[in-house]
């Protein structure tokens, strides 16, 4: 009988195998689906390490039934090895840590735990290696070792901590009735201990060669690996039983959970009794029949009734006929969309008086999704609707105020960059005298910033803005916006943390008709300063020509006497030369005091300018000066003394050259201005708007003037050209004669870009 079975086992240890992977394999893939996250339980962490022994152990099985049923090779021999080796690691390590989670029982407990450092394995590692490459047969000489070292310890290690944990945790475990689980794994491990670790493959040391597998199979007449695979299943059985303790644990905090909801709950339904019974709105449940069920305090005590007679009262009753239909519709949209919303709602007190309110409704199911009840949100805002009437009105009336005043006005914030200095402002609010006085619409400031509408806009401005707001301090300001070409009187003050308002002027026409005042007073001041030079020149002209005549005669008669190398042949002719110059300023002068006005005669001013400057072509042509003319055609012809324009068209061409000794280019233009330009930019632009005027300008590339010479330019004896070049009366003799004209002449000019003399002309008209 004996043979039989022990050839039954020879001839199928394949299935022996099988069973013996498999149930390995099912215990470890038991306690990796098992549920074990935030376990109190301290084995759920380690759990894990015996899991995969399982299924890595399993794994070693499965290759020993294939090398059974497929020969085996060196490469499979090999692969098989290391999947026993980390199997056995993972069991010694797992052996390791569940004996130190007991080492609080006791102090030999812990003195043996202190020895199972983390170090360990490692060691054991290493040792096997060293001695498995010392023999002739590393593969078996290092499975046996291993089984030595790390099988067998590790099942001892995971008997005593089976053991020990139990004891550690009886007061949680004894209840679950699961102390002959742990017995029962502590015995299995023992004894899979024992056939796994310690009866080993027959080698030539002790104690593999006295006690091994060909001896057991000798005495038994069964292979190891039958009662393997039963300690296997066995083992298996155990651990999943076992896990039921974290089962227990989840039931137990489901259960304590629930009861902590539970709780809750009540806590939660209590508080929201006192909220819905405290809340300030009314607040009211009606069933679908449209009775109310539920009405809190502050419903009551609004519209008079007790709680007894709004329960069960219809609702039809408690709202004006105007709501109840807007309720009434809205009851067939509460049961399908769950929530109605009526803002301009109407309620009816006990005593008839109507109430404006605020209804927002939402719909209750049942826990099969039947609609029940409405639960309704009321709010009385009776005093809120009439408030909003009153300030409506005062509105109304502030900004008929606000829109009828004459001065703008505007409302704005400040923004600041992120160093917190002021860049912009924005338009919050501006009236319609804002308007009549930008000449911007009041659409296109609101909620923009000034930058956004005048993009170049001065800094100034928001700086002094910006100011306000910083300080708190009202300013008064007078400046212009180039942009708009407008002065403006602005009353600047803080309006809130970030705000300030302006009430601004337009006062452009006031500082027009300033400037022109000024410009009077100018021109007036300069008349007279010219008329004082006149006269004084006249006087000093006269008493000088009679005797500058008498020099002259004597001078020019002694030199016809005297031969030209006679050393006073030279000093003569400079007496005469120097004379000559005298009486031609003397001319100057005496012209300068009284220009003839009373010849004139009508002129094609194109023409006459076309005749003057052939006079100075020759002399423009010789230093290197182009002469560009732009004349409009066909211009009136105006009555002037040809002689006296002639003079100042010359003298501002020479001038204009004089300005250029590099070479360069005079441009002569001529135009008309009519009279139907406004008032105000003629007055500025020194004309009578009532005429009509030829405009000469005499423009050159030269060095131009300073502001200091373009002050005095028109002055007499005023020069800027070097002693001898120039005697200051030309300028002021063109100013003289363009005034006996009812005209004007005015100088633009910067340095280094120019200057251009503008000459405006009177046209007489008919009836003049």
């Amino acid at each position: 009988m004996m043979d039989i079975i022990q050839q039954w086992f020879q001839n199928n240890l394949d299935i022996v195998f099988f069973v013996y992977g498999f149930a390995f394999v099912v215990m470890g893939i038991a306690i990796l689906i098992q549920p074990k996250k935030e376990s109190e339980f301290r084995i759920a962490d380690i759990l894990w390490l015996l899991a995969i022994f399982g299924i890595t152990h399993g794994l070693s099985e499965f290759l020993d039934m294939w090398s059974i049923i497929k020969k085996s090779n060196t490469f499979f021999d090999i692969f098989r090895w290391f999947i026993l080796v980390i199997s056995y690691c993972l069991l010694f390590e797992f052996g390791r840590q569940l004996f130190s989670l007991g080492k609080d029982r006791n102090s030999f407990h812990k003195r043996i735990a202190s020895v199972l450092t983390r170090w360990l394995l490692l060691i054991i590692l290493i040792f096997i290696f060293i001695f498995a490459f010392m023999s002739a047969d590393f593969l078996k000489i290092g499975n046996i070792l291993v089984r030595y070292f790390l099988g067998f310890t590790g099942c001892i290690l995971i008997t005593f901590g089976f053991s020990s944990y139990y004891k550690c945790n009886e007061i949680m475990l004894k209840s679950l009735k699961v102390k002959r689980y742990f017995i029962l794994a502590s015995l299995s491990f023992l004894v899979y201990g024992f056939l796994g670790g310690l009866v080993v493959p027959k080698a030539n040391f002790f104690p593999a060669d006295w006690f091994n597998m060909d001896l057991f199979f000798e005495v038994i007449h069964i292979p190891v690996q039958f009662f393997r695979a039963i300690c296997a299943v066995i083992v298996s059985w155990v651990i999943i039983r076992m896990l039921k303790i974290f089962n227990w644990e989840m039931r137990e905090k489901f259960i304590e959970s629930t009861k902590v909801l539970e709780k809750r709950l009540i806590d939660v339904e209590k508080r929201y009794q006192d909220i819905v019974e405290n809340a300030s709105d009314m607040i009211h449940s009606v069933n679908i029949d449209g009775h109310i069920v539920f009405a809190n305090r502050k419903e009551c005590e609004i519209l008079g009734y007790s709680r007894e007679e709004l329960d069960g009262k219809y609702i039809k009753e408690i709202y004006a006929p105007e709501t109840w239909d807007n309720v009434k519709k809205g009851f067939e949209k509460l049961r399908h969309e769950g929530i109605l919303f009526v803002e301009n709602g109407k309620m009816i007190k006990k005593n008839g008086e109507k109430l404006d309110v605020i209804i927002n409704s939402s719909a209750i199911y049942d826990s099969v999704g039947n609609f029940v009840r409405t639960r309704s949100i009321i709010k009385n805002v009776t005093e809120q609707k009439y408030a909003e009437y009153a300030l409506k009105q005062s509105e109304k009336h502030y900004r008929m105020l606000f829109d009828k005043m004459n001065e703008g006005f505007a409302l704005c914030e400040m923004i600041w960059d992120e160093q917190n200095k002021p860049i912009d402002f924005r338009y919050l609010s501006v009236n319609q005298s804002w308007e009549n006085n930008t000449g911007i619409r009041c659409d296109m400031a609101m909620n923009h910033t000034i930058r956004e509408i005048i993009p170049s806009i001065e800094q100034f401005w928001i700086d002094k803005y910006a100011e306000v707001v910083q300080t708190g301090n009202p300013v008064h300001i007078e400046n212009r916006v180039k942009s708009l070409d407008k002065w403006f009187e602005v009353f600047a003050y803080k309006y809130s943390d970030n705000k300030f308002a302006a009430i601004f002027s337009d006062i452009t026409e006031r500082k027009n008709m300033e400037k022109e005042k000024e410009k009077l007073q100018a021109q007036l001041l300069q008349s007279e300063k010219m008329a004082a030079v006149g006269q004084l020149a006249g006087g000093v002209a006269h008493e000088i020509n009679n005797p500058m005549g008498v020099i002259l005669g004597f001078a020019q008669s002694v030199v016809k006497m005297v031969k030209e190398g006679d050393s006073l042949y030279i000093p003569l002719k400079s007496i005469e030369r120097e004379a000559i110059r005298c009486k031609k300023l003397v001319s100057n002068l005496l012209t300068f005091s009284r220009i003839d006005d009373k010849v004139k005669d009508k002129a094609d001013i194109n023409v006459l300018i076309d005749d003057t400057i052939s006079l100075v072509e020759a002399h423009a042509k010789i230093k290197n000066i182009e002469i560009i003319k732009r004349y409009v055609p066909d211009l009136p012809q105006i009555e002037i003394n040809k002689n006296q324009i002639e003079q100042v068209i010359v003298n501002l061409c020479n001038n204009a050259m004089d300005a250029m000794p590099e070479g360069g280019t005079i441009t002569i233009t001529t135009s008309q201005i009519d009279a139907d330009l406004n008032a105000p930019a003629c007055r500025q632009a020194g004309i009578n708007a009532d005429k009509k005027y030829i405009i000469i300008s005499i423009s050159d590339t030269g060095v131009g003037m300073s502001e200091e010479v373009k002050k005095h330019v028109f002055e007499p004896f005023y020069t800027t050209k070097e002693v001898g070049k120039g005697t200051g009366l030309g300028l002021s003799i063109c100013y003289e004669i363009i005034k006996k004209h009812n005209g004007t002449i005015e100088v633009e000019s910067e340095v280094g870009k120019g200057t251009t003399f503008v000459v405006k002309l009177p046209v007489k008209v008919a009836g003049e």
